[in-house]
């Protein structure tokens, strides 16, 4: 069996839709919520006419110090980067 290192990153740039949210969980533990909109734009060729296209994507963030540091600095309307990264060993049989 050969283990490969596979690295997941996700990186969104995009404005908040509103102010972070904070909520404790029963364990104790702080979590902060929020969603970040990620737009494009395009021409449609056959109409020539300019599309715009807006996602939402929600963020929930566990790691108290990065939570602290949303609550702090996020703002609604702020234009942001919000990057994710992860190591997995995935078992390649």
């Amino acid at each position: 069996m050969e283990l490969t290192n596979m690295l997941n990153k996700v990186i969104l740039i995009g404005h908040l839709g509103a102010n972070p949210e904070s909520k404790t969980m029963s364990s104790g533990a702080e979590v902060v919520n929020f969603r970040i909109a990620t737009s494009e734009s395009y021409t449609d060729k056959a109409t020539n006419k300019k599309i715009d296209k807006t996602e939402w994507h929600s963020i929930v963030v566990f790691n108290p110090h990065l939570a602290k540091i949303a609550l702090q600095y996020l703002n609604k309307g702020r234009f942001d980067i919000i990057s994710k990264n992860t190591m997995k060993s995935i078992a390649c049989l």
